[in-house]
């Protein structure tokens, strides 16, 4: 359904919740019910709240051009 909806968690949300056809007969928009609408929101602050933290980044590599003596 992720792919359905072009990655867009809320519309995959709320498409999970109404149906797909109410998703797109709204043009792609979360439909106007109250209940989908809180849903959506509710789900995505838990997402927010217990997804796990991105992984470390990792130290840059840099490579210096080889040192050159005043003699070559």
């Amino acid at each position: 359904m992720l792919a359905l909806f072009d990655n867009n968690l809320a519309l995959t949300l709320a498409a999970y919740n109404a149906g797909e056809q109410a998703v797109l007969r709204y043009r792609n928009q979360v439909p106007p019910f109250p209940e989908t609408q809180e849903y959506v929101k509710l789900v995505q602050q838990f997402y927010a709240l217990y997804r796990p933290p991105p992984p470390p980044l990792a130290p840059a590599r840099i490579t210096l051009p080889k040192r050159r003596s005043l003699l070559d």
